[in-house]
């Protein structure tokens, strides 16, 4: 999370020192419409433009976000991003009610006037689709907006002894367009109903939803895991765009601190797009150790 100066209550600020204050361009008013469900968990966006995103800003305290309410803040950007085109918003789920809600998000400044940012969705472990992180849009009067899209991952554990891993994966999926942020991989985005998802010889099916992100050309994959038993022989992974085609990326590689060249993360490059295809292989169910 980028450091950026706390946001402040837009009550607290006088109207007329912020009209003054963004002669810049880069203090925006933010408004966030809570639906039916509040949260008291941390509150994150990270706001994406032409020239770059902002990376993560944190809005509020814990708790701020009570149902059929609108928070406004006074953000100052970190830097300028260019023509705004989209928002990624988050929770931390560290709160009791994590199941959040969001109807809307509003920014608002004197220079590049309104974006709205629609959502009416729920950030939830168990609510909606079980996502607590939602990319949206920019809504601009005249202009389309861009498609979200549903991105397949199958991810190919290798089938050599101690192959698969129980640690937490984050992936990264990075296009001509955009990118992702890191994603979380785990059962809330899991499309099996098994429990090792990452077992060898395994084909692991998870899901993606994020704004268009143009052809994919890059995948960033690591996990946490400090001990060798942690580590993970990753074979390779194929990105399935909704509609659109898939895209391979070999790697047959460890990430594994204790194996190889002692790394557990790695960024792989495409090798290959096809316009609809299966990686062919059928999943192993092994009863032999991982």
């Amino acid at each position: 999370m980028m450091n950026v100066p706390p946001p402040m209550r837009f009550a607290a600020m006088a109207r007329q020192q912020f009209m003054s204050m963004q002669a810049d361009g880069l203090l925006w008013k933010i408004s966030i419409t809570t639906g039916e469900s509040g949260t008291d968990c941390n509150v994150l966006i990270d706001i994406y433009g032409d020239e770059g995103n902002t990376g993560d800003i944190q809005l509020g305290e814990a708790g701020a976000y009570e149902p059929g309410t609108t928070n406004d803040f006074a953000i100052k950007l970190p830097k300028d991003v260019g023509k705004i085109y989209k928002m990624r918003v988050s929770h931390d789920n560290s709160g009791e009610k994590n199941n959040w809600e969001l109807k809307q998000i509003q920014m608002m400044n004197m220079a590049e006037g309104m974006i709205l940012f629609k959502c009416d969705r729920f950030l939830s472990p168990t609510e909606d689709d079980k996502q607590i992180v939602r990319e949206l849009p920019a809504l601009k009067p005249g202009e389309e907006p861009l498609p979200v899209k549903k991105y397949h991952l199958d991810i190919k554990t290798g089938r050599e002894k101690g192959a698969g891993s129980k640690a937490k994966v984050k992936i990264m999926l990075t296009g001509e367009k955009s990118n992702t942020g890191p994603r979380l991989l785990g059962a809330h985005n899991f499309l099996d109903d098994r429990e090792d998802q990452l077992k060898k010889g395994r084909t692991a099916r998870f899901f993606i939803e994020a704004v268009d992100l143009g052809p994919i050309t890059n995948v960033e994959i690591g996990h946490d895991g400090e001990t060798k038993k942690e580590g993970w022989l990753l074979q390779h992974i194929l990105v399935k765009e909704d509609g659109g085609p898939s895209y391979f990326f070999p790697c047959d590689s460890w990430l594994c601190k204790e194996r190889a060249d002692g790394v557990t993360s790695r960024e792989l490059t495409r090798n290959g797009i096809f316009d609809d295809s299966d990686d062919g292989e059928d999943d192993d169910d092994e009863d032999d150790e991982e």
